[in-house]
């Protein structure tokens, strides 16, 4: 039987395992969507589908808001507070940047620059994938195509194998053009 405590740690991302796990079937069809939501959703998706789904505390919302902004800085270096505020719900700076400092070195680890009113992103961990064939609980809130699949994080790793050896690429045909002009102004 799932605790209320896993929807409010800071540090725990294993909800597709407890939806996927032998004994699933003895919980509740609100408990099984909550965990399919923590798994791969986003606070949008608990206020579209807030009444099939368990009634969150503000300490499990805070979790899902901490989900929602690992999935949403995946491929980010920094993020404004103009972003953030909606993406997450907060009406001011005071109430983001408590939440910030809140989650701040739990799944991620930020900087945050009250100045600037950015948001630097240094380390976060990803979300959750979908395993296809792995005797899989079938989604109901979501589809296959909007969550993570181990066959959409393959592409995307190709991808960004592709788009970095074109950068090396391209940083090394800058340099060599830097060589031959110091080679050609040297010689002249």
């Amino acid at each position: 039987m799932v605790t209320r405590d896993i929807f409010q740690d800071f540090y725990f991302t294993g909800y597709n395992r407890l939806r996927t796990r032998e004994n699933a079937n003895s919980e509740t069809r609100q408990t099984m969507l909550t965990l399919e939501l923590f798994a791969f959703g986003r606070l949008e998706h608990y206020h579209e589908h807030q009444e099939q789904l368990l009634s969150l505390t503000p300490r499990e919302l805070a979790k899902l808001k901490q989900l929602t902004l690992l999935d949403y800085a995946a491929d980010k270096v920094s993020i404004g507070y103009d972003e953030l505020k909606p993406l997450l719900g907060f009406n001011c700076n005071v109430e983001l940047e408590h939440f910030l400092y809140l989650i701040n070195e739990t799944l991620i680890h930020l900087k945050v620059d009250a100045l600037s009113q950015v948001v630097e992103i240094e380390t976060l961990a990803p979300r959750e994938v979908l395993v296809e064939g792995d005797n899989t609980v079938p989604l109901e809130l979501f589809s296959k195509e909007n969550v993570n699949t181990s066959r959409g994080l393959i592409k995307k790793l190709d991808l960004f194998k592709k788009d970095r050896i074109l950068k090396v690429n391209e940083s090394l045909q800058r340099q060599l053009k830097e060589v031959d002009q110091y080679r050609t102004k040297s010689a002249s």
